[in-house]
């Protein structure tokens, strides 16, 4: 390519315009000359062009362009000045004409004739004169951009007119116009000759500002009497002036003044020399500042720049830079922490790829709205992590300046998820105590007066049930008997689901259990319902009531039945289990038995499912369900120290996972219920004690009929005076609810009068009677007589077991 190309407005202009074409400029604040500005272009092809010494000051640097005439003026000082600075140029004189300059930088034009200047351009300093005018220089849109000097050297005028006019009076004027400080002085010498000091022969104004001292107080006296202690370099400095001729430049403090000096010392003459300075305190503090600030900045710079580091490397909320084109370009070590992936996978792929894609299209849009108003902005999304699964992230990003890139800061909310889902937790199971307390309370009320009316109606139907021979009639009793039963059930459900049934809890062998109910289930379930068995080996124990388990898995059979209208199969599994992570069943951790109820029928709503076990809903016909089959069941579960957990959908059928603490291999062994043959009965003389008139002679005719002699009476006091008057009671049979005394009070004073008798307590519902000894035998209202004497021939056998082995 033509380098020369664009240059000729610098062509000519003799030696000067020639180094001006070769230099390559592309290192200098002006660049390439190709690129200058026209009135810059147009300026220097002017001077280059003329025989009068001119230059042209350009830019905020002013940068100096000149001639061949005016290279003739610089003197030592050509080539170097061509594009330098025009203040390190002529630095000595620029205190002189820098007011010159700087107006004319404002527009304004200046002139000066015969204006002395102290320069330095030989390598010494020598006193010359000059006539020139200032002139500023506009680009094309008339702003000031440079400025022009045309000038002329008129030393050698001067020095003529010094000559005829008489040097000393124009010396005199130069020496009291110049700006700068000027010494004129003289060494001073011991007797040996040595240097010790200088002396004042004369100064100008300007040294009097510059020191704040009047010119009478220097002028005949040394430095050291006008300035105090003053450094031996300012002796020193002065003695190589003289002996070697060349000038110096110092920058020193005067300690006594508080201020710094710059300036040039020269020698004059074989005995004179001199001095001219300037004030630096203010730059130079200036200076010392701008280092201090500047330290101070790069300090903080590089603090804060490690804390960035620090907080990327070490914040456990995952920060990224990213673009709006959809990747990052950035991501801290808690991406990989958080999610698993390395910073390579989340670099190469872009970041919608990671998002959830039912969240991708709402965060899409998120971003780019902020794109559009600049404005930051929060969001919560799902992203992937590397072993498949999903977190939530919240996110809160904001847009860099420039519009191209975001940042965002994502905080990891999977323990703020399981802290919300713990406390929903807790507070539907206090919300499910709460309701579950309130309706035992009603219910558990209600059965203990159902089951005292209940008692003499299932006593009395037991009875007829004997003695009636007429089918007829029999038909009737059975009938009663069966309503009786239902009741009975009923009331069992009642209690369950308020949790006032109290369970003898057993190691149950389930396997032997539920084979056991078998033809039950298939007889409750008809016909068309199948019924499957899926059971593990015959170690699989439950701890759990066995009769309110057949209970419980009967209830849900039945709903299972009636879920199946057109038939199908009912599985029943049971399994072991280890529970050691939160439960849907709301498990304590440790070893379960988890019995499995599966049918094919209709399946239930979510709805449906929630509201499952709550007390007498139900969706069935009205006279078909009491709604209290699966309450009765929840019921079990939560006394059992276990669980209940539904799972089902509409059309698929329903799953419903009965959770019961795994038991002990070898089971307890059963109270004997099975009915008592008469001629096995053994008669005992009894104590009947109930409050309840209906109930106690309906409890006594059932003792009677069995052979045993019977004494009623209906409170704990008369019961006492009984005991006082005749000890030979082999049994004491008390209700537990009575008024002013009850019937666990009654044991515990009875066993002082009469400590061999033996005591059956009744109850309307077990857990109420919390007081009795551990010892003490129940029976729950209502009961058959079968049962009854039952549980006295058991008693009976211990009795006698005890004093055989006494």
């Amino acid at each position: 390519m033509d380098q020369t190309r664009g240059l000729a407005f610098l062509a000519g202009g003799g030696g000067t315009g020639a180094l001006l074409r070769a230099r390559d400029w592309t290192g200098s604040p002006l660049g390439p000359p190709q690129g200058w500005p026209p009135a810059l272009k147009a300026a220097v092809s002017l001077i280059l062009g003329a025989e009068f010494p001119m230059f042209v000051a350009w830019g905020e640097q002013l940068s100096f362009f000149y001639n061949d005439r005016y290279a003739e003026i610089l003197g030592a000082k050509h080539p170097d000045a061509l594009g330098a600075r025009f203040e390190d140029i002529w630095r000595e004189i620029w205190p002189d004409i820098r007011p010159l300059v700087e107006a004319a930088l404002r527009g304004e034009s200046s002139y000066r004739e015969d204006l002395p200047l102290l320069m330095n351009r030989k390598g010494y300093y020598e006193q010359t004169w000059f006539t020139f005018s200032y002139s500023p220089l506009r680009d094309e849109e008339g702003r000031v951009t440079g400025m022009y000097c045309a000038c002329h050297e008129t030393t050698d005028k001067i020095l003529a007119e010094t000559a005829l006019a008489g040097s000393e009076a124009l010396s005199r004027r130069v020496f009291e116009q110049l700006q700068s400080g000027l010494v004129v002085g003289e060494l001073v010498r011991d007797e040996a000759g040595r240097a010790v000091d200088w002396r004042y022969l004369d100064v100008n104004p300007a040294w009097e500002r510059l020191i704040g001292l009047p010119r009478r107080e220097a002028v005949g006296r040394t430095v050291r009497e006008v300035l105090g202690a003053v450094e031996q370099d300012w002796i020193g400095d002065i003695v190589r002036v003289m002996e070697s001729g060349e000038a110096i430049a110092f920058t020193r403090p005067v300690e006594t003044l508080g201020r710094w000096y710059e300036g040039h010392g020269f020698r004059i003459d074989e005995r004179r020399f001199g001095i001219s300075f300037n004030e630096v305190t203010e730059r130079l503090r200036t200076e010392e500042a701008l280092k201090v600030i500047h330290a101070t900045l790069e300090k903080q710079f590089e603090e804060r720049t490690a804390e960035r580091d620090r907080l990327w490397m070490l914040s456990e909320d995952m920060l990224a830079r990213a673009d709006y084109e959809g990747m990052m370009s950035a991501v801290s070590p808690a991406w990989t922490r958080v999610l698993g992936w390395p910073q390579e996978a989340l670099l190469s792929r872009g970041y919608a790829t990671f998002m959830h894609p039912e969240d991708a299209e709402t965060t899409l849009q998120a971003l780019a709205e902020m794109g559009e108003t600049g404005q930051p902005t929060r969001f919560e999304n799902r992203i992937a992590t590397r072993d498949g699964g999903w977190k939530a992230i919240e996110w809160t990003v904001a847009p860099e300046p420039g519009g191209a890139n975001f940042i965002a800061v994502g905080r990891d909310l999977s323990a703020a998820k399981a802290r919300e889902q713990e406390l929903f937790a807790a507070q539907e199971a206090l919300r499910q105590s709460q309701k579950m307390e309130a309706v035992g309370q009603l219910t558990g009320g209600i059965a203990h007066d159902f089951n005292n009316l209940l008692t003499p109606i299932v006593g009395a139907l037991d009875l007829l049930r004997r003695k009636v021979d007429d089918p007829r009639l029999l038909r009737l009793v059975e009938g009663a008997v069966t309503s009786a039963d239902r009741a009975r059930t009923l009331i069992a459900r009642l209690l369950s689901f308020s949790r006032k049934q109290r369970l003898e809890a057993r190691d149950v062998p389930v396997r032997k259990l539920l084979s056991g109910i078998a033809d039950l289930l298939h007889r409750s379930l008809g016909p068309t319902v199948e019924l499957a068995l899926e059971l593990e080996g015959d170690d699989l124990f439950a701890r759990v009531d066995p009769n309110q388990l057949e209970l419980a898995l009967l209830n849900l059979a039945v709903n299972a039945r009636d879920a199946m209208p057109a038939g199908g199969t009912l599985t029943i599994g049971a399994r072991r289990a280890e529970v050691d992570a939160p439960h849907p069943a709301g498990l304590r951790p440790g070893d379960y038995v988890c019995i499995s109820v599966r049918d094919q029928g209709s399946g239930m709503s979510a709805e449906t499912v929630r509201m499952a076990v709550e007390p007498f809903y139900s969706t069935k016909e009205l006279g078909k369900g009491t709604g209290l089959g699966l309450s009765m069941v929840h019921g079990l579960a939560a006394q059992s120290q276990g669980g209940l957990h539904i799972e089902s959908a509409l059309g698929e059928g329903t799953r419903v996972d009965l959770w019961l603490p795994a038991g002990s291999p070898v089971p307890d062994v059963e109270d004997p219920r099975d009915a008592v043959e008469p001629d096995e009965i053994v008669p005992r003389r009894i104590l009947l004690v109930d409050d309840e008139d209906l109930v106690r002679a309906a409890t006594a005719d059932m003792l009677i009929d069995a052979g045993h002699a019977v004494d009623q009476v209906h409170s704990g006091r008369e019961a006492l005076s009984m005991l006082r008057s005749d000890r030979r009671y082999d049994l004491l049979l008390t209700d537990y609810a009575m008024p002013l005394m009850s019937g666990a009070a009654l044991i515990r004073e009875a066993r002082k009068v009469a400590p061999a008798m033996k005591a059956l307590l009744v109850t309307g519902y077990a857990s109420a009677a919390t007081d009795v000894p551990a010892d003490v035998p129940r029976i729950e209202k209502p009961f058959r007589a079968a049962e009854l004497i039952a549980r006295i021939q058991a008693l009976s056998h211990q009795g006698a077991e005890a004093e055989a082995m006494a």
